[in-house]
């Protein structure tokens, strides 16, 4: 139901086209003049044209252009006006779809020319506006309409050819579909934000399709498509194409006609050598007379790039962005590091050093500035320092301090056993890896450092009896004390009496007096230690029977073979020394036989020295003992001995 389009676009922009390029996708094919047939009469056709500039949405615009549906009153399925962003390869579904059917991120004026149910489609050849792929007119991505095609006939499939207007306000947010130069259908959108998601150049063109049913639909587009503004920078010396919107008649008339190629033409090439104003004359494809003006200002190309840049460990990349008074530029980047495109505004970097921007319009103008771009990573001096290494039984904290160029404020401290945070230096009271982490504040920049702290607390584990016995069978005794852990040649041993004084440094020491006995077990390795306490008493309930006491009767002088050299008292079970330790001799002495008193001795056990000068013979004795282990027994003894 739609007729061949003949398509005129324009745009306020400064950008302008040389020649028109178009992308052509599925069944769609050229037929001459900037004509394209979309889909053929055959069932599910789908094909799309898309001109290759992208519009700015920033800039307003308004198109004129003719299309056709087709004769077929009973075919299908319509065409679309669509914007995107899916490149200029895009293609939708057949059918119902008009090749638009989830189409993504899009805004789309549709011509349709079936009903359809279940899009809640009227019965009349119909327009509407909607987004993002979806042709649901129940649905929240219908925007505006349906309404019907024609404002005075309700089928277009008449072979005939229309002309449609679709404008665009972006200080107004206000976008307008004129059908056959007579207004339809509006909407009032932020098409950018709203729709486009802040991306303002988008591709657009045209989608269309057939299904069960089908016709022959096409668009012509003009030229001049894209047309120059009413705005336009060139260089000195430099030139630039004026095109205008598509004229009725192919009729032009220029004004002022210096420095135009071709007054009378719809894209005269303008080489003015100082800023003029032309203005053109002609009548629209809606038969509206048309004076458009555009003025061609001439001026020198600059640039100019943005404030020096400071790399930091907090923003290891930067942007450097230029700044020109003309559009169209060509960017040429050279530095030590540029991440991006080099043709572009601007530029992504990570490296320090001078970056310049060379820049040209067309080849005819030429403009070079440059910025340095300084780095300030340096990371922060650290160095941590422990006041001990290793901990023991004395030593019982360490306290680590970072010495740095920075305040204690910018100081994060991390282990296990930290007792005490002081800015720049912590206490720990155990053993582990503790890390430090600083950071410049100006640069984000960080240093970090760690130190391992030991700890050595072995100690000497003393056990042993806690009390022993002195009995008069056993008179002195060795105090037990056994070191569990194997660390004796580190260890020093320190006996002390109950009122500490020091009476030895042997392990086991013999003691014969009742007393409690301190041992100090020392780790001299790190300075651990351990104690144990002995308690010695004595018997009292164990009693020395002095009458088993002996005295010898025999002493041998002459052979001193060492048996029997002296005279002794003795016990049996006992030794010398044990049994001096029982008995206090308090008198002994020695008669001769005729009664009279050779000597008199003192606490001795024995006699000796004194029998060398006697001669043989029987001799006398009188001994006076006192037991002095348990109760007091008193023993005065008489006897002989005989001297051989």
């Amino acid at each position: 139901m739609k007729p061949l389009l003949t398509f005129s676009l324009f745009l306020v922009s400064w950008n302008f086209v040389l020649s028109q390029n178009y992308f052509l996708n599925g069944n769609a094919i050229a037929t001459g003049n900037d004509c394209y047939q979309l889909t053929d009469a055959l069932n599910y056709q789908n094909g799309t044209v898309w001109y290759a500039n992208q519009i700015d949405l920033n800039q307003s615009f308004d198109i004129t252009f003719e299309m056709n549906v087709g004769d077929n009153d009973g075919g299908a399925d319509g065409i679309c006006f669509v914007m995107h962003t899916q490149g200029t390869s895009a293609i939708g579904q057949s059918g119902g779809g008009l090749g638009y059917l989830n189409f993504g991120t899009s805004l789309a004026v549709e011509f349709d020319t079936w009903q359809n149910g279940e899009y809640g489609d009227p019965s009349f050849d119909h327009i509407a506006i909607v987004q993002n792929g979806d042709i649901n007119h129940n649905g929240a991505n219908n925007l505006a309409g349906p309404v019907q095609m024609d404002a005075f006939n309700a089928n277009t499939e008449d072979g005939q050819t229309r002309t449609v207007r679709i404008t665009w306000n972006p200080t107004t947010q206000l976008f307008q579909v004129y059908y056959n130069c007579v207004f339809r259908v509006q909407t009032t959108v932020d098409i950018i934000n709203t729709i486009f998601n802040g991306q303002s150049n988008v591709y657009w063109g045209f989608t269309a399709a057939t299904g069960g049913a089908e016709n022959v639909q096409t668009v012509c587009l003009t030229p001049n498509i894209l047309n120059v503004g009413n705005e336009v920078l060139i260089c000195e010396g430099g030139s630039t194409i004026l095109s205008v919107g598509a004229a009725l008649n192919n009729t032009y008339v220029w004004t002022p006609t210096t420095y135009l190629s071709d007054p009378t033409s719809a894209s005269p090439v303008a080489t003015p050598p100082s800023s003029t104003t032309y203005t053109v004359m002609y009548t629209d494809l809606c038969g509206i007379d048309v004076a458009q003006t555009i003025d061609v200002l001439v001026e020198p190309l600059t640039v100019n790039l943005n404030t020096p840049t400071v790399l930091t460990c907090n923003a290891p990349t930067a942007s450097i962005s230029s700044f020109s008074n003309f559009p169209g530029v060509v960017y040429s980047w050279t530095g030590p590091s540029i991440s991006t495109a080099t043709n572009a505004s601007s530029i992504q970097l990570n490296a320090p050093g001078w970056y310049v921007l060379e820049t040209n319009v067309n080849s005819q103008c030429f403009d070079v500035d440059s910025v340095l771009v300084i780095s300030n990573q340096i990371p922060p001096e650290l160095t941590l320092l422990e006041s001990a290494s290793t901990l023991n039984c004395t030593v019982l904290t360490s306290e680590i301090t970072a010495e740095s160029n920075l305040s204690s404020n910018n100081f994060n401290w991390s282990g296990l056993n930290i007792a005490e945070i002081n800015g720049s230096s912590i206490v720990v009271d155990g053993p582990g890896i503790y890390n430090c982490l600083v950071t410049d504040p100006n640069n984000g920049c960080t240093s970090s450092a760690s130190v391992t702290i030991n700890q050595n607390t072995q100690s000497p584990v003393l056990t042993g009896l806690t009390t022993d016995t002195l009995t008069c069978e056993i008179p002195t005794i060795a105090l037990d004390a056994w070191e569990d852990l194997n660390v004796l040649n580190e260890t020093n041993y320190t006996w002390y009496t109950s009122n500490w004084n020091l009476f030895s440094t042997e392990i086991y020491p013999q003691v014969n007096t009742s007393d409690t006995y301190n041992l100090i077990a020392y780790n001299s390795s790190n300075t651990c230690a351990d104690t144990l306490a002995v308690n010695v008493v004595t018997d009292a309930s164990n009693q020395f029977d002095i009458n088993t006491i002996q005295f010898a009767n025999i002493v041998t002088l002459e052979n001193a073979d060492g048996i029997n050299d002296c005279w002794n008292i003795f016990h049996d079970q006992l030794l010398p020394e044990e049994l001096s330790i029982l008995l206090a001799v308090r008198k002994i002495f020695i008669f001769n036989r005729w009664g009279d008193q050779l000597f008199e001795l003192n606490n001795q056990f024995s006699i000796c020295e004194e029998l060398k000068d006697l001669t043989k013979g029987t001799y006398y004795f009188i001994v006076e003992i006192e037991t002095i282990c348990g109760s007091t027994q008193n023993l005065n003894k008489e006897g002989f001995f005989l001297i051989k």
